[in-house]
């Protein structure tokens, strides 16, 4: 493989990502495990809500499984799930805590390369080996996680049956690489949630065609990334209604560079889910996220130490009245995270915990929250 094929593999993993359907964060676990379980984790979450004389935690545990094999020079499978056990406690409540527990979906893709790295074709399918039902006493749990300001590591235990195939390209013009990816899903009917009498509320997702495009360049010491994934979801069917949760476009940017032996590195990226369609036929408003992140890298003493802020900021539509339902007002919030992570070897293993703490406003709720990780990797 010659210097020139490699330039381009960056974008190529960013588009791949984009068009096998895979989530980043398992298909990053996944490439970095290797043929064997090289790297163990566990990531911990927990976020506080409050408003008036309401409290509500929701907290999640996540250990990450993935493999991934290459079979010869071009074919490649990665496999990828999770073990997750999620809860939701309201303060003063007298219904027990809600929790939700157990292996998440699998995902499954092969891969295979044209040419020097310039081209790759994948295939993919979520086999159904998490709980796609939560039952009364599981739906807070299953329901909380998904939310897209908190991001959880997992935002949904299982979603049955889908396959994905796509495609992704890159190449070098000029001293940039731009890569294209683009792929299609479709996901079988599967059964949300299941009512006390036994009887089950059956959900069709929509079909979902996915496009990215990125770019990037090294700038001596610094290099610089953009990208964009749009995301167009066809309607979603459950009891005779017919919905639509609107289409996303994500943009998302980073640079990093080194000052006297400190590394230092923005990402940003910005969320937009457009209006929809709710099944009661009130549309479903606009949201939009933006999340910026600054951290820093320094070694000393054999231990690199890794700074972090991050800001996150939410906007969301407003949504007429309906029969029976109230008119909601438009809403906003923000966060604010400050963390660090360390990083050091022990004999053959590199070891690397982490610790945050989040503040800020979701709705009418205060928010506060933390967030610990512990990584051991082993580094011949």
């Amino acid at each position: 493989m010659t210097g020139t094929s490699m330039r381009p593999r960056l974008v190529l993993a960013l588009a791949l990502a984009a068009a096998s359907g895979t989530p980043a964060r398992a298909l990053a676990a996944a490439q970095d495990a290797g043929v064997l379980a090289t790297r163990a984790a566990v990531e911990m979450v927990s976020y506080t809500l409050k408003a008036d004389s309401s409290e509500k935690t929701i907290s999640q545990l996540v250990t990450p499984i993935a493999v991934a094999v290459p079979i010869g020079e071009r074919f490649s499978f990665d496999l990828a799930t999770a073990y997750a056990h999620s809860r939701v406690e309201m303060k003063g409540a007298a219904a027990r805590p809600s929790t939700i527990y157990g292996l998440t979906d699998t995902q499954l893709r092969g891969s295979y390369v044209f040419g020097q790295d310039a081209v790759v074709l994948t295939a993919g399918v979520s086999l159904p080996t998490g709980q796609s039902t939560a039952n009364a006493r599981q739906f807070a749990a299953a329901q909380n996680i998904s939310n897209d300001f908190l991001l959880f590591p997992i935002g949904t235990m299982g979603a049955g049956f889908g396959a994905t195939g796509g495609i992704a390209m890159a190449r070098s013009i000029g001293a940039w690489n731009v890569g294209l990816g683009g792929s299609y899903r479709h996901s079988a009917d599967f059964a949300p949630f299941e009512y006390n009498d036994g009887q089950k509320a059956h959900y069709q997702p929509g079909n979902e065609l996915r496009a990215r495009i990125g770019v990037d360049r090294s700038f001596g010491a610094s290099s610089a990334m953009l990208g964009a994934t749009y995301s167009s979801f066809g309607d979603d069917k459950s009891a005779g209604a017919t919905f639509n949760t609107g289409n996303r476009l994500v943009f998302q940017g980073a640079y990093a560079t080194m000052v006297r032996r400190v590394g230092y590195a923005l990402n940003a990226w910005n969320l937009t889910r457009t209006h929809g369609t709710r099944a009661d036929g009130r549309p479903a408003p606009f949201e939009n996220i933006t999340n910026v992140r600054l951290s820093g890298s320094y070694a000393a003493g054999g231990v690199t130490l890794e700074p972090m802020l991050e800001a996150r900021h939410l906007a969301r539509g407003a949504v007429a009245a309906g029969t029976p339902a109230a008119a909601e007002p438009r809403g906003s919030g923000q966060m604010e995270t400050a963390g660090v992570r360390a990083r050091w070897k022990v004999g053959g293993f590199q070891v690397a915990p982490g610790a945050a703490f989040s503040t800020g406003k979701l709705l009418t709720e205060d928010l506060t929250g933390w967030h610990a990780t512990v990584a051991i990797r082993f580094v011949p």
